[in-house]
């Protein structure tokens, strides 16, 4: 959805460069990761199932 709102308005804005457009790129993907890590945050469950995750990721690098 979030992609679809970007495509259409970088085709309302043809003539901006691509810096422009990766720019509106990074900030909608940046949006995208912070409403889904909110969205962890609220789910318990998944909460630790990431905190299990991150220490099991630790265990195994020492």
């Amino acid at each position: 959805m979030v992609l679809s709102l970007v495509t259409a308005h970088i085709g309302t804005h043809s003539h901006l460069s691509w810096d422009h457009i990766l720019l509106h790129i990074t900030l909608a993907l940046f949006w995208v990761s912070i409403m889904l890590v909110g969205y962890l945050m609220v789910k318990k469950d998944a909460r630790k199932r990431i905190v299990q995750m991150v220490s099991r990721a630790l265990k195994q690098k020492t």
